[in-house]
């Protein structure tokens, strides 16, 4: 998204720094201080792009920390812990020597208690 609205901010500024004036204007803001505080940002590419990302598409630029890896691994090993939980009672119980239902009940009660 931030590379769409650098496109934009090369090819249609105009269009751009008037959705800001509204945005602002929506905000509370006079036109003319709205009109002040986009001029002021949109000389500078980045705040600008960033101020549109923020406050036209409700998203938060991406930062440096953002690894798709990193964020890849976290899920598996939050799938890994959380999926665990209602087998845990069949693998640390005899199945022979209590009922399917009752290892169905407490498998039940541990997966809602760890919610």
């Amino acid at each position: 998204e931030l590379q769409r609205e650098e496109w934009e901010y090369d090819n249609y500024r105009e269009g751009e720094e008037a959705e800001m004036v509204d945005i602002f204007m929506g905000r509370g803001m006079t036109r003319e201080d709205a009109e002040i505080v986009i001029k002021t940002t949109a000389k500078y590419k980045d705040v600008f792009c960033t101020d549109m990302m923020i406050h036209e598409l409700g998203l938060n630029p991406p930062s440096d920390e953002d690894s798709p890896v990193k964020k890849g691994c976290m899920t598996f090993i939050s799938f890994i812990i959380c999926g665990i939980v209602p087998l845990l009672v069949y693998m640390f119980v005899d199945i022979h020597s209590s009922s399917g239902d009752t290892n169905f009940y407490i498998s039940i009660g541990m997966t809602a208690s760890a919610l």
